[in-house]
């Protein structure tokens, strides 16, 4: 049987901490936190998602998700506070932006657009011609 070659903060992971999984499959960028389930005895990291049918993912002893080949992938990232914050405001603006894709304006009063399209034109990219 292999030894554990886990480095740095993947060494000191156990089961039950916290952990973000960080996705770019097929272009599409996710962030999400989940929990580890469990370390192997050879470091490989097992990752439980509530979420999707208490499904299990598990990843190499660098973090890296096995069994996909590619160049994009998952890959674990440290849990410390600034990136669970940054990982839950990631995903907050998705929610959001999302929500706002799929809104139909026409049912707004006038004075609620004009307030919507102030916001929009703050952020409005100017094109030099």
């Amino acid at each position: 049987m292999g030894k554990d070659l886990r480095e740095g903060w993947l060494a000191k992971l156990k089961s039950g901490d916290p952990i973000i999984v960080n996705s770019d499959i097929n272009l599409t960028e996710s962030k999400s936190i989940k929990r580890i389930k469990r370390i192997t005895p050879t470091g490989r990291i097992i990752v439980w998602d509530k979420k999707n049918c208490d499904s299990e993912s598990t990843f190499d002893q660098s973090g890296k998700l096995m069994g996909y080949v590619g160049f994009y992938g998952c890959r674990l990232k440290e849990a410390t506070p600034e990136n669970i914050k940054e990982t839950k405001e990631y995903n907050l603006k998705r929610n959001i932006i999302y929500k706002i894709t799929k809104t139909n304006f026409s049912n707004f009063d006038l004075e609620d657009l004009k307030v919507i399209y102030t916001i929009i034109k703050k952020y409005e990219v100017v094109n030099d011609k």
